[in-house]
């Protein structure tokens, strides 16, 4: 069938409704079948950008609606006039958390303790917060009140050292990163001066052949401070850790801790809204709005939300694509090589002779249904279980298995056995 090869275009409707495909392309060189693969790759990707965009452009609008009348309920706590906003109580405080949509109700440790703290809070993708008291309102001190603030020091007491980070504190400048061996005791005791200013204690751990061990847990991320000046760690793991790295896997065991996509802060004079990805703020004053309400706020608040979103969704779009594509490349090749187990089984019972080259072209033909019209049906059906990552793998095999039985018949009718 030299020369004779369907169009890859083709080759897409084609693995889908006929089992005759199969036979057509079983013998085709190898790097052809590759090609196809890398197409599909493509058209799966340049799929589920479209449908996720089309799927963000039609909820967006209703979700920013949603918002902006929660928003304004929380805002009844804030007066504004005179081109002012004013409130009662403890300032800095949070009026709303705004949980991710996927985000589950925390657990508490005891079923039935309803005084137990919980094993984890839930990610945030909103932060109400207000500071109307005109003393140094910041969004820093916002975040620290909520929990979630990125201090602008690390210090991680891990198994063999300690790690300082200290971010830079200019544009331009670098962060700073030093790790100190618990046989420096001159270098660890200028540390203490940090750790007591931003209002922890030195751990103190014993030190056995160069491995430090705490008083703590095992196995896990100890914060024992965490304000906008410090973040103090202990690292229980047996791997050391760089202090990013300790930060990050803190936030990943206590999702809450982590910036919120968007945090926002009233003061007296107007509205911050800092999304975690932009490094300015957007702010909208009330000088240039003496009219502003809570319900003003709300809608500038949820538009504002759903612009910076937008806008990020443009620049990464790109790098979004490429990354999806390259990784769709490996994950259709892995299936792929699954679903020509099935072929493996129907060439030996047929004893049709295909070499596991031809077999496993086949099966990469047959990942087009298991992987591109097998989502989109499930989309259209609205299912969604958690056992349905099976359902690639189920489809990819049944098709390696009938087209490798077709193409087992069709050579047997040649009577041209594949070598």
């Amino acid at each position: 069938m030299e020369g004779s090869y369907p169009n890859h275009l083709i080759s897409i409707p084609r693995s889908v409704v006929s089992l005759k495909h199969y036979f057509q392309v079983h013998d085709q060189p190898f790097t052809r079948s590759a090609i196809y693969l890398v197409l599909l790759a493509l058209l799966v990707t340049v799929v589920g950008v479209v449908v996720g965009l089309a799927s963000y452009f039609r909820d967006a609008p209703r979700k920013a609606e949603a918002r902006a009348k929660t928003l304004a309920k929380k805002l009844a706590a804030v007066t504004f006039e005179d081109g002012k906003a004013k409130a009662e109580g403890e300032q800095p405080r949070v009026l709303w958390e705004e949980l991710q949509p996927d985000a589950r109700a925390p657990q508490a440790q005891h079923a039935g303790d309803a005084e137990a703290e919980p094993k984890r809070r839930a990610p945030r993708s909103l932060v109400l917060a207000v500071d109307t008291t005109g003393e140094g309102a910041s969004l820093e001190k916002a975040a620290e009140s909520a929990g979630c603030v990125l201090s602008q020091r690390i210090i991680v007491f891990g198994p063999s050292a300690v790690r300082s980070f200290a971010r830079a504190a200019k544009p331009g400048e670098k962060d700073t990163e030093e790790a100190i061996p618990y046989a420096e005791a001159d270098k660890l005791a200028k540390l203490r001066p940090l750790v007591e200013a931003g209002g922890g204690e030195m751990p103190e751990p014993k030190v056995e052949n160069g491995v430090a061990k705490f008083d703590l847990e095992d196995r896990k991320i100890h914060v024992l401070v965490h304000s906008a000046e410090l973040m103090l760690l202990v690292n229980t793991t047996a791997k050391d850790l760089g202090a990013e790295q300790a930060q990050w896997a803190a936030m990943r065991d206590d999702p809450a801790m982590g910036p919120p996509e968007f945090l926002v802060l009233v003061t007296d004079s107007g509205v911050l809204l800092k999304a975690f990805y932009e490094k300015a703020p957007r702010a909208w004053k009330f000088a240039d709005h003496p009219d502003a309400d809570a319900a003003a706020v709300a809608e500038w608040v949820a538009s504002t939300a759903r612009q910076v979103q937008a806008e990020n969704l443009k620049r990464g779009l790109l790098p979004t694509v490429v990354q999806m594509m390259l990784f769709l490349c490996v994950e259709l090749f892995f299936v792929a090589l699954v679903s020509s187990i099935a072929g493996l089984i129907v060439n030996g019972a047929t004893h049709a002779g295909l070499a596991y080259g031809e077999l496993l072209t086949i099966a990469i033909y047959a990942v087009t249904p298991a992987r591109l019209v097998l989502p989109i049906l499930l989309a259209i059906a609205q299912i969604e279980a958690s056992w349905m990552w099976v359902l690639p793998f189920a489809v990819g095999m049944a098709y390696a298995g009938l087209g490798t039985h077709h193409t087992s018949l069709a050579l047997e009718r040649a009577g041209a056995p594949a070598m």
